[in-house]
């Protein structure tokens, strides 16, 4: 049986990850994961808010394929 206790991660589309992702740290979060291109597929992040909860960023533009 795995400890600890259950978690969900949701996503929310931005338009710019890096502005966002500052001002979660500036309001207190933390960053999990940095701003993250997936060439022709997504670009993403994760911030810890002042809860303890995880939130993910997506950009609004897929990155170019390489």
């Amino acid at each position: 049986m795995e400890s600890g206790s259950p978690q969900a991660t949701f996503y929310v589309q931005v338009d710019d990850i890096q502005a966002s992702l500052d001002k979660a740290t500036k309001l207190g979060g933390q960053t999990v994961i940095p701003v993250t291109p997936i060439p022709g597929m997504v670009t993403f992040a994760q911030f810890k808010d002042i809860a303890g909860n995880i939130i993910g960023m997506v950009a609004s533009e897929t990155p170019p394929a390489e």
